[in-house]
């Protein structure tokens, strides 16, 4: 389907091509009626002039010359050029040359334009191998007529007639299956012309789907682009939530590295005791050895002494910070500080990729022809 943009665009050429084909067909409509009375007489003249003919046949014309002038009427407006241009001859010569017409005159015109006749046949014969359902009708009655006049009607006016039959059921069925180019096209052929409607059922129908499909084609180019970036974004957003919890782990593990450093020794740091040189002094417990200890925060048992080194704070203080613990500490959080730093980038820098890509190929307009 569509977008709103290419709808909207669809729906103002419409528009456009339909106020067009309107004046169109206000137009032809006003040369069909300057052609209904040539239509009508000529149809009435080709109807009755086989029951004419047959009237004159033998002798007496003398008696029939009203019928006969009559029939001479009809015969100059429905036959081939050769037995037009004879009527018309004798109509000008009066009575006795209408006689003369109808005896031997119509025979020999009818032999002279023997090329004519085949000619208006072969066309019929032409109209009924490429025409349509309605034309296909209207030839095969006109070919197995025994009266000529029904067959230059077809070619004259019944052709036409059935070629708009065809096309206009053919841009219906057209605007029913297509898209929405087709249907566009197909409204504007129904609201035009007669030669709209036979141009549409020639070229534009065919270049109509072919920018349906076009579209079609785009559409899901478009579709398979989000697809895929959003796929790209989802994996942005893992990596994020996997950085977020190495650098939340990271930065819990120093203090438990510390503990657990302190608990593997040999003892555990002793509670500051009284002032050394003005300063509470901390008690560093010290790999088993004989003897008295510099400084003991409580009497030992005689049992089990435990020896220690008194520490002054300063000196504390230098040795947690040469201590690996620490160091670690520092490290890590600073590595867990450049990860957040680089995944927040990457999301930032993939988000606003994708939304220049899309909205870049979703305002792309297909180019295409426009003419039906």
């Amino acid at each position: 389907m569509p977008g709103g943009e290419d709808q909207k665009r669809l729906e103002a050429d419409r528009a456009l091509l339909v106020s067009e084909a309107r004046s169109r067909q206000e137009q032809d409509g006003v040369g069909l009626l300057r052609q209904k009375p040539a239509r009508e007489a000529f149809a009435a003249a080709a109807k009755e002039l086989p029951t004419l003919l047959d009237g004159l046949s033998g002798a007496g014309l003398d008696q029939k010359i009203g019928q006969a002038r009559q029939a001479t009427l009809d015969l100059a407006l429905v036959e081939i050029p050769a037995v037009r241009s004879a009527a018309q001859s004798a109509l000008l010569g009066g009575d006795g040359a209408i006689q003369s017409f109808i005896s031997t005159g119509l025979a020999e015109a009818h032999d002279a334009g023997a090329g004519e006749f085949e000619s208006d046949r072969q066309r019929t014969f032409q109209a009924l191998g490429t025409g349509g359902p309605n034309v296909q009708k209207a030839a095969n009655a006109a070919l197995n007529s025994a009266n000529h006049a029904d067959v230059r009607y077809f070619l004259e006016y019944g052709l036409a007639d059935s070629r708009e039959l065809d096309n206009s059921e053919f841009a219906y069925q057209s605007i029913g299956s297509g898209g929405a180019e087709v249907r566009a096209a197909g409204d504007a052929a129904l609201s035009g012309s007669r030669e709209d409607q036979e141009a549409f059922a020639a070229t534009g129908q065919r270049a109509a789907a072919e920018r349906d499909a076009a579209t079609s084609a785009h559409v899901e180019r478009i579709g398979r682009i989000v697809g895929e970036l959003a796929g790209v974004a989802d994996k942005a957003k893992l990596d994020a939530a996997r950085a977020a919890e190495a650098a939340a782990a990271g930065e819990a593990a120093p203090s438990g590295q510390s503990n657990t450093g302190a608990e593997s020794a040999n003892g555990a740091v002793a509670a500051p005791f009284g002032p050394v040189h003005g300063a509470p002094g901390v008690v560093v417990p010290w790999p088993p050895v004989e003897g008295p200890a510099v400084h003991e925060t409580a009497p030992v048992p005689s049992a089990s002494p435990v020896p220690a080194v008194t520490v002054l704070p300063a000196e504390a203080e230098a040795l947690k910070a040469d201590g690996p613990a620490s160091n670690g500490s520092d490290g890590h959080l600073e590595s867990s500080m450049a990860v957040k730093g680089w995944t927040i980038g990457l999301i930032v820098g993939l988000v606003v990729a994708a939304a220049a890509a899309i909205t870049a190929l979703l305002r792309r307009k297909v180019p295409a022809a426009r003419k039906n």
